[in-house]
This record gives structure tokens, sequence and C-alpha cells, in this order.
């Protein structure tokens, strides 16, 4: 899975950076940080079963393609199927809200994340 970044309002897009380092579902979600960096969520395929990833990206200045990927992080496991639905992702201050879907009944699963400033 890849993404790439317009600083113009989408006339033209930064070189599309790799976000996943397997076999990715998809259902991915993104959040602007504070700081100026980007949060990338997605599903990665293990198998018979996956996890919740989120990897952040940070700009290292005003030219194109020039971003720092961290590495990802594992949120949870999670339900491959699509019961699970599409996990959603928010940002406040240094701080990442994600929630996605429990498999198990009608609820919710919510992590929070606190990230280091950039």
């Amino acid at each position: 899975m890849r993404w790439a970044l317009s600083r113009d309002g989408g006339r033209t897009f930064d070189e599309p950076l790799l976000v996943d380092d397997g076999s990715p579902i998809g259902r991915s979600d993104v959040a602007f940080l504070d700081d100026g960096s980007v949060l990338i969520l997605w599903m990665a395929e293990l198998g018979e079963s996956a996890e919740l990833r989120v990897r952040r990206y940070s700009f290292l200045g005003k030219g194109k393609g020039k971003a720092k990927a961290d590495a990802p992080l594992v949120v949870t496991a999670i339900d491959p199927s699509r019961a699970s639905g599409f996990p959603r992702l928010a940002s406040f201050g240094n701080r990442a809200l994600v929630t996605w879907t429990l498999i198990d009944g009608p609820h919710v699963g919510t992590a929070l994340l606190t990230l280091s400033q950039q």
C-alpha cells in the first residue's frame, strides 16, 4: 500500500511512499498531527489473522519526497473478515484515537496513542 502527499491542493503529488511492510488488507485512514506529521492506519494480513497498525511520517523539508517513516506500531490484533468493518483514526495534540469493530457483538474497540513530539 502506498500514499502520496499533495502540497498544492491536489494539482501535484510527492512521490508515493510505501506504508506497509507485509500484506495489507487495506481499510486505511489518515490523520494529520499538530506537528505537521501524518499518521496512517491500516489492516495487515497475517495468514488467518490480522493486525491493526499505524505508521507516522514526518516531513524533513518543503521539497517533494522528503519524509521520514517511523517503524510501524501494532495497535491490536483484529479479525480480518469484513465483519470487523473499517477502523477509524482521529488526532488531537500529540494523541491519536483508534476505533474498530469487535465482531463478538455490537462492540467497539478503542486505543488511545500518545505520540512523542517530532
